[in-house]
């Protein structure tokens, strides 16, 4: 049985095969930023160890928060897949299922608007 004391995120991969070398990456609430460099500050990534889920303290998830909106937004990187695209994460939640869809090689998650105020 999974259990998190605190905040989990489930994540249901589209594709065949365990995260195994998966890396999940959390963006700053409103702030402009490149989302590939986020991926080599190992302060913002957590690695997912061939799990389908990862526990977060909300007070590491509120590092991100600016408010007002309870939302924060999301990537995984897949060694041998590429990026996710971009997922939210419902900080009023405390389980988020996220069904990963992977980007063609040429493509890259973006941030979305509402992130870049």
């Amino acid at each position: 049985m999974r259990y998190c004391f605190d905040y989990a995120l489930f994540l249901d991969n589209s594709m065949p095969g365990r995260l195994k070398d998966g890396l999940m990456a959390i963006y700053y609430q409103g702030v402009e930023e490149d989302f590939r460099s986020v991926f080599y500050d190992t302060g913002r990534t957590y690695p997912l160890h061939s799990r389908d889920y990862i526990c977060i303290k909300k007070a590491e998830l509120y590092k991100y928060y600016s408010g007002p909106a309870d939302t924060l937004w999301g990537v995984v990187y897949q060694k041998g897949l590429g990026y996710s695209q971009g997922f939210d994460i419902v900080l009023s939640k405390n389980i988020n299922l996220i069904n990963l869809k992977w980007e063609k090689a040429d493509e890259h998650p973006g941030v979305p608007e509402e992130f870049m105020h």
